[in-house]
């Protein structure tokens, strides 16, 4: 499962980040775990320069900045490339 985060204090700019995310995803067969943090306090963790901004498995990929669609699908396949594969075991 790829975690994502978004990083943002809910003003326009966050939300078109998040609707073209989800937009994004819609191409996608694929589970992600989707988290928003909005305080403030918590940014300073991250050592972003400005928000909106979104990590994919904690990786800062984007910053101060709302990318289109098309950039964060390729973004996307490149992180689920590099994701590590969740093998169900199952019993007969």
């Amino acid at each position: 499962m790829i975690k994502l985060t978004i990083l943002g204090v809910g003003c326009h700019r966050h939300q078109m980040m998040r609707n073209n995310l989800l937009d994004a995803l819609k191409a996608f067969h694929f589970q992600v775990c989707l988290e928003e943090i909005f305080e403030v306090e918590e940014f300073i963790h991250y050592a972003i320069s400005g928000t909106p901004s979104l990590l994919i498995n904690d990786q800062l990929v984007i910053e101060n900045r709302v990318p289109g669609i098309p950039e964060l699908q390729r973004i996307l396949r490149r992180h689920l490339k590099k994701a590590p594969l969740e093998l169900k075991k199952t019993s007969l």
